[in-house]
């Protein structure tokens, strides 16, 4: 089964039917047999070619070299992230222990956030897993006593 632009205009290019052999590609060129041999140009034209069309004096390869005016991010702690993990765990799935973990991680992680001088970054994930931890607390602990209320009431 063949699909509409499977067919190939430059049959030169094709491969030997059959295993893994090396290809044997034949003369001409890959536009067809109407189109144009370039010309030959001397060695000397190159030498007098514009900047964009002369080799690169540095073989570097690109991306290799620090960018400029670009700083790397500052390293956030593992607490901080814990802290944002377990509040969403103590809010979403298992009240209590998540949310205490969340509140103690968040907290020292701030802390360190802030004595670092700069060097630290994710306080607002550190503030975000605090927020979270007393959210479910607050949550659980308001759930809590209305069911001890309702139950005491019957």
């Amino acid at each position: 089964m063949s699909l509409p632009g499977d067919e190939n205009p430059n049959p030169q290019w094709q491969r030997p039917k059959g295993g893994w052999e090396q290809p044997q590609w034949q003369s001409g060129s890959p536009l067809g047999d109407d189109a144009e041999a370039p010309a030959e140009q001397p060695e000397q034209q190159w030498q007098h070619a514009p900047q964009w069309q002369q080799a690169p004096q540095s073989q570097q390869p690109p991306g290799a070299g620090p960018v400029p005016g670009w700083v790397a991010p500052p390293r956030t702690p593992g607490q901080a992230y814990a802290a944002l993990i377990l509040g969403i765990v103590g809010l979403v799935v298992c009240p209590l222990l998540p949310s205490i973990a969340a509140l103690i991680l968040g907290y020292q992680a701030k802390g360190e956030i802030d004595g670092a001088g700069g060097q630290l970054g994710g306080r607002g994930i550190a503030i975000a897993g605090i927020v979270l931890g007393w959210a479910a607390v607050v949550v659980y602990g308001l759930l809590t006593v209305l069911i001890i209320i309702g139950a005491s009431a019957s």
